[in-house]
């Protein structure tokens, strides 16, 4: 294990997903491809978690380089200035999503996998595995919330998880990771959120120059 770094079967299904649909190709078209290359699916898919994790040990590398100053927070907040006034509660929220295509992966695949993960979730005592697998979205009030989510985040407290969320691309679960209540707790949340933007402005720029390194070096393609 690269310090700890875990690629998930899921997070591979979508890259893969990714990849067809970034080269306009189906499933068994990839296949034949690799055929061609003298590789099959599975050593594909080895490839694309050793990219996966790779490219998370270099953004590891280059966030512990990257600092966000409350300075640059001020500036931010001058250029962009925020409303002070708060309606209602402001949600804290996590997402797990299970995606789904018909062709790398089935929207019954995809529901059986998204049952497993909120049965695991529903145990008296979580699966810790499971709980990783939530994916900061924002902080919200109900009113910034897309309806479809806001009717199933209204009423949850910090720490809940809604049901089960359908919609037309794969099937979410979400979790309220904080709750803020006062016009203290909203500005906080609101640097926090800057401090957040700002750090993955940062690494993105970082990690670009890295790809470019990456592609000139030519070491790893996983890319048709």
């Amino acid at each position: 294990k690269k310090r700890g770094i875990k690629v998930t079967d899921q997070e591979i299904d979508l890259t893969i997903h990714d990849i067809l649909q970034q080269n306009g190709v189906t499933m068994e078209e990839l296949k034949e491809i690799l055929k061609k290359q003298g590789k099959d699916l599975d050593q594909y898919r080895y490839e694309i978690k050793t990219q996966i994790e790779h490219s998370r040990l270099i953004s590891q590398e280059v966030r512990g380089q990257i600092v966000v100053t409350d300075e640059e927070i001020d500036d931010y907040l001058k250029k962009h200035p925020v409303s002070n006034s708060q309606s209602g509660p402001i949600y804290v929220l996590q997402d797990i999503f299970v995606g789904f295509d018909g062709s790398t992966v089935s929207k019954e695949e995809a529901e059986k996998k998204i049952h497993a993960i909120y049965s695991s979730l529903n145990k008296p005592e979580r699966d810790e595995t499971a709980l990783a697998q939530f994916q900061d979205l924002g902080s919200f009030t109900l009113d910034e919330m897309a309806p479809f989510l806001r009717e199933h985040v209204k009423g949850l407290k910090k720490g809940d998880i809604s049901g089960i969320i359908s919609t037309e691309n794969g099937f979410h679960i979400i979790r309220v990771k904080d709750l803020l209540l006062s016009n203290e707790d909203s500005l906080k949340a609101q640097r926090a959120e800057i401090r957040r933007k700002l750090m993955k402005e940062k690494l993105n720029a970082r990690f670009e120059e890295w790809l470019k390194e990456l592609r000139r070096n030519a070491s790893i393609r996983i890319l048709l």
